[in-house]
C-alpha cells in the first residue's frame, strides 16, 4: 500500500555517492584549482548527510578515474583534468606569443624626467618586447600607472593605441578613469561587448590589477587578442591578492608560461614618510620581518587588549584624521579591517564618535541593506541552501526573468522546488541558471546624515547616473519617501539594497585605493583571515601614514610573517602526480626485473638439480653396469700355506 505524502511536507532529494563527490568538486574548485583531499571528502560528507553513508562515499571516490592526485609538502590534493587544461591553454598561449612581433616603439625617449631607474627600465621593457604578452610587476606604490602614462604616449607615437581594462569597476571605473583614462572599463565589459572588441581591434590592450584575474578570463582574453591581433600588457603585483575565479593566471604566465616580468620595487605612494616607505619597500621584496619591525619600531603598530578601548582610539584617530586640512579640503582616511566582523566593530564606534563630535546627524533612518551570500554556484543550485525571507536577484536576462529583477524567497513546494515572488506573482526559481543569478540576506542597517556610503555592486541612481562598486558617498540627506540623497549630487533609492557603510572595508575592497591616512584594525577576531597578503595589501594604502591597531603584537607578527594565501596551481599537482606515477612505473619495472631474476633462478636451480640427478643416474647405471661385465675374482686356495722365516722374520709362502 502507497504511503501518503503528510501535508506540507517537502520531498528530500536523495543523491548517490557519486552525486555528492561532483558536488564537492563544483563547489571547492570553483574558486581555486586544488583541494585538499580531506577538504572534498568533508564536502562530500556533508552533501551526502541524509543520502549515503561516509563509506559509501569513500569507496565510490576510490574508485573515481577522473581525479588527479598528487602529495606535496602540505598533503594530499586533488586536481581536475579541466582545471589543468586551463592552466596548459595559458602556458601554449604564451610560448606561441614569444618573439612574434615587433617591439611597439623601441626608439622612444622619455617625456617624464621624474621616472625613477626601475619605471624607466619598465617602460624599455614594455615598448620594446617582442612577445605577444608584456607583463611588469610591481609592488604597491610603486608608480605603475604612472609609468603606464609613458608607455601610453609611447605606444600613441607610433601609431596604435591602449585601452585600459581592470578586473573590477572601482580599479576600472574609477582609479583608472581617474588617472586619465577616461574610456578604461572592466575586462568582463569587453569580453562580452562586442562593439568594443571591434573598436579595441589591432591595438594594445592593457590589463591593470592582473594579478586579480583568473585562468579562464585569461584564456578568453588571450583567445580574443588572438583573433583580433591584440598586444596585452598586463600589470599587477603576485604578492597581493589573487582573484575571486580560480587560478592565478598572472603568476602562471610568469612561472610556467615563459612570460619574463619586470619587478618594479621603489616605493614612491609614501614619498614622504622615510619610515614608512622603508617598511614597504621590506615587504614589497617579501621581507616581511623586517617589514614588520620597522612599521613597530616606528609606533605605528598599537596593543591594545581590551577591545572597547581598541576601538575607541580608532575611531579617535579616524576623527583627527578627517579633521585635518589638505588644501582647500580635508584628509582621506580609510579603515581596513579583515574580516566583515572586526569592521563592523569599528564602524559602530566611528558613527557613535562623528555623532558626539556634531560630524554626523542625530536621527538614523533604517534602511535594508542586502548581503551576499557568496554562495558557490554549486551551492546556488542546490535547495538546502535556500531559506524564506531570502532575496534572489539576477545579473542576466532569462526567460522569464530579467536583469536587475529583485524575487523573494516565499519557501519550497512539495517537490523541493524552490519558490520566489515578485509584485504577488508566484514563480518557481530555475535553479539550472545558477551563474546568472546571486541570492543576498536583507539586513537593518541605520543611516543618517553625513555618514559615509559605500556602494557594493554595479548600479544606478534614480537619474540614471552609473554607481559603481566599491564607490564612496557621503550622504547629504534624504527625501520624502526615504531615498538617500549622495554627495555627488544623485538620489540612490531606497530599495537598492546594495550599499554599506563606508568607514571600514576589508582588503580585498581596499585594494587598488590610496589615502593619506590608513587604519588597520586587526586583532584576534580578525586572525583566521590574516596573511602576508592581506596584510601587505592592508597597510599599504596610506601616503602618508599607517596605524595598526591590535591585542597581541607578537601574534599578528608570527601569523602576517609566515601564513600566505599563495594557491597551489593545478599543474604542481599534475607534475608530481606524474612524477609519483613514474615512481610507481620505475617500481613495477624494478619488481618486474626482480620477478623475472627470481624465476631465472628457480629455473636455474631446478635446471641445474635435474642435470645433477641425471649425472648421477648415468654413473650410477655405468658403474652397475660396468660391475656386471667384470669377471668376479678367485680367492680359492688349493694348498695350505708354509711358514718360512728369514733373516728372523717369519713369512707364509705357499707352495707351488
Amino acid at each position: 500500500m502507497k504511503r501518503k505524502k503528510e501535508p506540507g511536507k517537502v520531498a528530500v532529494q536523495k543523491l548517490t555517492p557519486d552525486e555528492c563527490i561532483d558536488h564537492a568538486l563544483s563547489h571547492c574548485l570553483e574558486r581555486k584549482s586544488v583541494v585538499a583531499e580531506k577538504q572534498l571528502l568533508t564536502e562530500a560528507y556533508k552533501r551526502g548527510f541524509t543520502s549515503c553513508s561516509p563509506e559509501q562515499i569513500q569507496k565510490a571516490y576510490q574508485n573515481r578515474t577522473d581525479l588527479v592526485h598528487g602529495k606535496l609538502d602540505a598533503g594530499h590534493f586533488i586536481t581536475t583534468k579541466e582545471a589543468i587544461a586551463e592552466e596548459n591553454q595559458l602556458i601554449k598561449s604564451c610560448i606561441e606569443s614569444k618573439g612574434r612581433y615587433k617591439p611597439l616603439n623601441d626608439n622612444y625617449q622619455y617625456k617624464n624626467e621624474s621616472l625613477n631607474f626601475e619605471q624607466r627600465k619598465a617602460i624599455t621593457h614594455a615598448l620594446n618586447s617582442t612577445d605577444g604578452i608584456i607583463a611588469i610587476e610591481g609592488g604597491a606604490g610603486t608608480g605603475k600607472t604612472t609609468l603606464m602614462s609613458e608607455v601610453k604616449t609611447g605606444i600613441e607615437e607610433s601609431g596604435r593605441k591602449i585601452f585600459a581594462f581592470a578586473p573590477s569597476s572601482e580599479a576600472s571605473r574609477g582609479v583608472l578613469r581617474g588617472e586619465g583614462y577616461h574610456e578604461a572599463d572592466t575586462l568582463a565589459s569587453l569580453l562580452i561587448n562586442k562593439q568594443l572588441q571591434e573598436q579595441t581591434k589591432g591595438h594594445v590592450l592593457w590589463v591593470d590589477e592582473a594579478g586579480m584575474v583568473g585562468n579562464k578570463t585569461m584564456n578568453q582574453l588571450m583567445e580574443l587578442a588572438k583573433q583580433n591581433n591584440n598586444r596585452i600588457v598586463l600589470t599587477g603585483d603576485t604578492k597581493q591578492h589573487a582573484s575571486v575565479e580560480r587560478g592565478d593566471a598572472f603568476r602562471n604566465i610568469q612561472d610556467k608560461g615563459g612570460i619574463k616580468a619586470i619587478r618594479v620595487n621603489e616605493v614612491v605612494r609614501q614619498q614622504n614618510a622615510k619610515a614608512y616607505k622603508t617598511a614597504m619597500e621590506h615587504i614589497s621584496k617579501g621581507a616581511f620581518e623586517k617589514g614588520y619591525e620597522q612599521l613597530d619600531k616606528a609606533g605605528s603598530i598599537r596593543e591594545i587588549q581590551d577591545k572597547d578601548q581598541r576601538v575607541k582610539e580608532i575611531a579617535l584617530e579616524y576623527l583627527q584624521g578627517i579633521s585635518e586640512r589638505k588644501g582647500k579640503g580635508f584628509k582621506e582616511v580609510l579603515v581596513v579591517a579583515p574580516t566583515h566582523k572586526e569592521g563592523e566593530m569599528v564602524t559602530d564606534q566611528i558613527r557613535e564618535t562623528l555623532r558626539g563630535a556634531g560630524r554626523i546627524g542625530k536621527e538614523d533612518q533604517q534602511l535594508t541593506r542586502l548581503k551576499n551570500l557568496n554562495l558557490t554556484e554549486a551551492e546556488r543550485q542546490d535547495a538546502i541552501h535556500y531559506q524564506a525571507g531570502q532575496i534572489v536577484e539576477f545579473n542576466q536576462n532569462i526567460k522569464g526573468f530579467k536583469a536587475g529583477e529583485k524575487l523573494h524567497m516565499t519557501g519550497k513546494d512539495e517537490k523541493g522546488n524552490i519558490l520566489v515572488q515578485n509584485n504577488q506573482v508566484q514563480a518557481v526559481l530555475p535553479i539550472s541558471e545558477a551563474a546568472n543569478f546571486q541570492v543576498y540576506a536583507k539586513q537593518e542597517a541605520a543611516f543618517t546624515t553625513g555618514d559615509k556610503i559605500r556602494i557594493t555592486k554595479n548600479g544606478k541612481a534614480t537619474n540614471g547616473t552609473k554607481l559603481n562598486n566599491g564607490q564612496m558617498y557621503n550622504i547629504t540627506g534624504f527625501d520624502k519617501t526615504g531615498n538617500i540623497q549622495l554627495s555627488n549630487g544623485t538620489t540612490l533609492n531606497k530599495d537598492f539594497g546594495h550599499f554599506a557603510h563606508g568607514y571600514a572595508v576589508t582588503s580585498n575592497a581596499s585594494q587598488g585605493k590610496t589615502v593619506d591616512k590608513v587604519i588597520v584594525a586587526q586583532s584576534s577576531y580578525s586572525y583566521g583571515a590574516s596573511t602576508k597578503e592581506q596584510f601587505y595589501v592592508s597597510v599599504s594604502r596610506g601616503r602618508e601614514a599607517v596605524s595598526i591597531y591590535t591585542d597581541n603584537k607578537q601574534d599578528l607578527q608570527n601569523i602576517v610573517c609566515n601564513r600566505s594565501s599563495e594557491r597551489i596551481s593545478a599543474q604542481s599537482v599534475a607534475d608530481q602526480s606524474q612524477a609519483a606515477e613514474h615512481k610507481i612505473r620505475e617500481q613495477a619495472v624494478l619488481v618486474n626485473r626482480l620477478q623475472s631474476l627470481k624465476e631465472s633462478y628457480a629455473t636455474w636451480r631446478h635446471n641445474v638439480a635435474s642435470f645433477s640427478r641425471r649425472a648421477v643416474d648415468r654413473l650410477v647405471n655405468n658403474v652397475n653396469k660396468q660391475a656386471a661385465n667384470t669377471p668376479k675374482p678367485d680367492f680359492t686356495q688349493s694348498q695350505k700355506p708354509v711358514i718360512t722365516q728369514s733373516n728372523g722374520t717369519q713369512r707364509a709362502t705357499p707352495k707351488r
